[in-house]
C-alpha cells in the first residue's frame, strides 16, 4: 500500500478540503499482489467514510446490508460504524481508497447506506496524475495532490446524487452555544468531558444541552466524544515517534489495557494491528 495523500491536521494546511468540511483525509493506492497476507479479511468498521474504487479486476464485500462485488471501472462507499469484511479479490488487482470524515457543516453528503457505482470516468486520470505528482515531490506538489483528491471527492459525491444545496443545510455552528460547545470539547478531549462538564462551560442544563445537540441532528454529546476520542487516537497512530504507551498515558487512560480495549470495540481491531494497516 502506498499513502498518495495525508490531509495535515491544520485547517490552514489542507485550505481546499477544510473548505468543503473534509476531515482525516488519505488516499491510498492498493496492489493486492503486493499486499497479499496484509489486507484485512476480518470483519471490522471505521468511524470514517471509506470508498474502495477498482480500476483492475474484482474485489467482493460482505456488509451489513449484503455482498458486493465491485469490477473495474467501479466504487463501493462504505458509511462510517458500518461493519464489513473482504470475502474475495483477484491477485492482480489494482485498486485506490480514500477514507476521511465530514464536519458538521460540510456541503458534502455521502449518506448513511453503502453505494456501489461507476465512477467518472476522468477519475483515472486523476489518480495516476496524484501517484505521479506525489513521485515528483516538486514545490506545490502537496497543494497540487490536495486540490485532485478534492476534485475525486466532488466527482463522487455527485455521482452518489447526495450533494446539499444551499438552504438545505443550516450548520449547527451558526448556534453560539453549540460552537461553544464543540470547541471546549476539541480543547479537553483528553480528559473525556461529561455532559455535565459541557453544559457547566456553556451554562446550561445537560437537558437543554441535550436537547440543543438533538435540535441540531448532532449525535448524543457521550457519542460526540467518543468520536473525536477516536479521531485523535487514528491521528496518534499515524505519527510512528509515539509508542502505544505513551499514546494511552497522553489520551487519559487508566492503563495500556484499557487502551486497547477501548480502541478494539469502538474500531474492530487492536491499535497495533491499526496502526500497521495505515503505515
Amino acid at each position: 500500500m502506498k499513502i498518495l495523500y495525508k490531509q495535515p491536521d491544520e485547517a490552514r494546511d489542507a485550505p481546499l478540503l477544510s473548505a468543503f468540511g473534509v476531515r482525516n483525509c488519505y488516499c491510498k493506492q492498493l496492489s493486492t499482489e503486493k499486499d497479499v497476507g496484509r489486507t484485512l479479511h476480518a470483519e471490522h468498521f471505521h468511524t470514517d467514510y471509506e470508498i474502495h474504487l477498482v480500476l483492475q479486476g474484482k474485489q467482493r464485500y460482505q456488509t451489513e446490508t449484503g455482498v458486493f462485488s465491485i469490477e473495474g471501472g467501479w466504487f463501493l462507499l462504505i458509511p462510517p460504524r458500518h461493519r464489513h469484511a473482504i470475502l474475495w479479490e483477484d491477485t492482480d488487482a489494482i485498486r485506490y481508497a480514500f477514507t476521511f470524515s465530514l464536519s458538521e457543516n460540510s456541503p458534502l453528503s455521502f449518506g448513511s447506506a453503502c453505494a456501489l457505482k461507476p465512477f467518472p470516468i476522468e477519475m483515472t486520470a486523476l489518480f495516476f496524475s496524484i501517484a505521479d505528482e506525489r513521485k515528483k515531490g516538486l514545490p506545490l506538489s502537496e497543494a497540487l495532490i490536495e486540490g485532485r483528491v478534492l476534485e475525486c471527492l466532488l466527482l463522487l459525491a455527485r455521482k452518489i446524487g447526495l450533494m446539499k444545496g444551499k438552504g438545505e443545510c443550516p450548520s449547527p455552528l451558526t448556534d453560539a452555544r453549540v460552537s461553544m460547545a464543540l470547541q471546549f470539547i476539541e480543547d479537553n478531549i483528553l480528559s473525556s468531558p461529561t455532559i455535565a462538564d459541557v453544559a457547566a462551560y456553556c451554562h446550561m442544563s445537560t437537558k437543554q444541552l441535550a436537547r440543543l445537540f438533538t435540535d441540531c441532528e448532532l449525535p448524543p454529546i457521550a457519542t460526540y466524544v467518543r468520536e473525536r476520542k477516536i479521531a485523535h487516537l487514528q491521528r496518534l497512530l499515524a505519527d510512528s515517534s509515539l509508542s502505544l504507551r505513551q499514546i494511552s498515558d497522553k489520551m487519559g487512560f487508566s492503563s495500556e489495557y484499557a487502551f486497547h480495549a477501548f480502541f478494539k470495540k469502538y474500531c474492530g481491531m487492536p491499535p497495533g494491528k491499526y496502526r500497521k494497516m495505515i503505515k
